[in-house]
């Protein structure tokens, strides 16, 4: 029988690294181009309104976050001729993706996801939410980490995605607030316009976003069973078990 899972090394991280850096920063360029040059939305017609606009979007956080790590595992793995694996950082960005994705999904399903105006927002959909959630998890999976994470080690490194949870709600809340609102100098202040508090409610809104932070936390911790059931699964692995 073949093997399924395969131990990581400096190529196979150079590859998936090289890979996923390339595909976002092909799209991030080819976005700001179209947008900017012809524009279709007045909020995307210059870099200062994109990078505005995309700063309310945790799926775009969760896309800055894998675009850093993999620029900097590429360089390493390459530089030094050695894999290379941030543990936390890997678990922090393939939960996000995999939460991206399936919240991008209900929005769709419940008929509340932004318009679209050209192709290069459905190339960087595709991104955001095929690409990155395939390739992270696929990677997890296929590839192990050879580090097996133990129950309270996993409750002590909730912190780092708990941050980030606590962050994104205040700078949401605060970027909606019709005092701050109206001194924008744009005029979309949250990246999805079908969700406005004006629309849904206050009540609605502060609970959507909780809930959808809350399931952000939780995928974390199911990433973190994913490694550690690939890890033991593999009969040929000497992992590490950090407790």
């Amino acid at each position: 029988m073949k093997k399924i899972f395969h131990k990581r090394t400096w190529k196979t991280d150079a590859i998936f690294f090289g890979t996923v850096l390339f595909v976002n920063l092909f799209v991030g360029i080819a976005f700001l181009i179209t947008n900017i040059k012809n524009p279709t939305d007045e909020n995307l017609n210059n870099i200062d309104k994109i990078i505005a606009l995309d700063s309310t979007s945790i799926s775009i956080w969760g896309l800055w976050i894998a675009s850093v790590y993999s620029a900097v595992g590429f360089y390493r793995s390459i530089k030094n001729k050695q894999s290379y694996c941030n543990i936390w950082v890997e678990f922090l960005s393939t939960s996000m993706q995999i939460t991206s994705a399936i919240l991008f999904l209900f929005l769709v399903i419940v008929k509340l996801a932004t318009p679209i105006t050209n192709w290069s927002i459905w190339l960087k959909i595709i991104d955001i939410h095929i690409f990155l959630p395939i390739m992270f998890l696929s990677y997890l999976v296929f590839f192990r980490t050879n580090i097996i994470i133990g129950q309270k080690q996993a409750l002590k490194s909730m912190w780092r995605i708990g941050l980030i949870a606590f962050v994104y709600l205040f700078w949401i809340i605060f970027r909606v607030l019709p005092k701050v609102k109206d001194h924008l100098h744009f005029q979309q202040a949250f990246a999805f316009s079908t969700l406005y508090p004006e629309k849904i409610g206050w009540p609605i809104f502060i609970l959507s976003l909780l809930g959808s932070l809350v399931l952000y936390i939780v995928m974390y911790w199911v990433v973190i069973q994913i490694n550690n059931l690939v890890n033991k699964k593999d009969i040929n692995y000497e992992a590490k078990i950090n407790k």
